[in-house]
């Protein structure tokens, strides 16, 4: 059996990370997070995540301009991304593509949607 695909989280809020290493971690995945960009590299230079989820507003910093330094410095642009909004707890999720690596949802969220999201984009036809 291969190794569990690992998520990283980034995000500033406690509730979330504890929220997703619980229901997650129990299930067929491993889990890590940050808390910020400097943290992040950190563990992205230590173990390349399988999917990220990061928050769009992640402090002071933005997080799709995190992403997009991320991936300037070598992150593999094929990972799966799902960004995390309270901003965009009223959109539904836009459907995912084969050319769509992208996922947006809303905080707070619903488990079963973001365990939907996750096991779609990790999935190996949707990369």
């Amino acid at each position: 059996m291969g190794k569990k695909p690992l998520i990283l989280i980034v995000d500033d809020e406690w509730a979330i990370h504890e929220l997703i290493r619980i229901q997650f971690s129990k299930d067929r995945f491993r889990v890590s997070s940050a808390t910020n960009g400097i943290e992040c590299r950190e563990l992205i230079r230590k173990e390349k995540p399988d999917l990220l989820m990061l928050d769009i507003v992640l402090g002071e910093e933005d997080g799709t301009s995190l992403y997009t330094d991320l991936v300037m410095e070598g992150l593999d642009s094929k990972i799966p991304v799902i960004f995390m909004s309270s901003l965009a707890q009223d959109r539904p999720p836009a459907p995912l593509s084969k050319e769509r690596k992208f996922a947006l949802i809303g905080k707070p969220f619903d488990v079963r949607a973001l365990t939907q999201q996750i096991s779609d984009l990790l999935q190996p036809d949707s990369r």
